[in-house]
């Protein structure tokens, strides 16, 4: 009487090849989640780093200018050289100015290239609010 001591070589091949499969899948999709996480944690991050800004710019009484670097991963103002270091690139719709009430200039703060499906993409500037939204390639639709 023959015994079975374990699993065939064919067996263990047919494991080894979905457990690939299923490795693969599941890294595509870590690596979009990651960049997506990656891209809202920026977008939070320059969302406090204006109203922060702004705050200042309204108890010092004094306008400031916020301004990207030319490859869009660092952001300034320019005034008291304070600023914040992203992980993507980011590009903004005309110069960001705050005025010495506290009020932004119209516009937005958008990643450049989005990946992933993040939940926030870009910040709106509006007045006395800085929202945030997600970026459609043309605009950026507040939430």
């Amino acid at each position: 009487m023959i015994e079975d001591r374990g699993y065939s070589l064919v067996e263990l091949a047919v494991v080894l090849v979905i457990l690939i499969v299923l490795s693969s899948i599941f890294l595509k999709n870590l690596s979009n989640i990651h960049s997506g996480g990656s891209i809202e944690t920026d977008c939070k991050s320059i969302h406090a780093f204006l109203q922060q800004s702004r705050m200042e710019a309204f108890s010092r009484k004094q306008a400031l200018n916020i301004a990207l670097s030319t490859n869009g991963t660092r952001l300034c103002e320019t005034v008291q050289n304070k600023c914040i270091d992203l992980e993507n690139p980011f590009a903004a719709s005309g110069n960001i100015t705050i005025s010495n009430r506290g009020i932004y200039t119209s516009g937005n703060i958008h990643v450049a290239n989005v990946s992933g499906n993040p939940t926030y993409s870009c910040i709106v500037l509006s007045a006395t609010r800085a929202r945030l939204g997600e970026w459609d390639g043309v605009s950026c639709n507040a939430k």
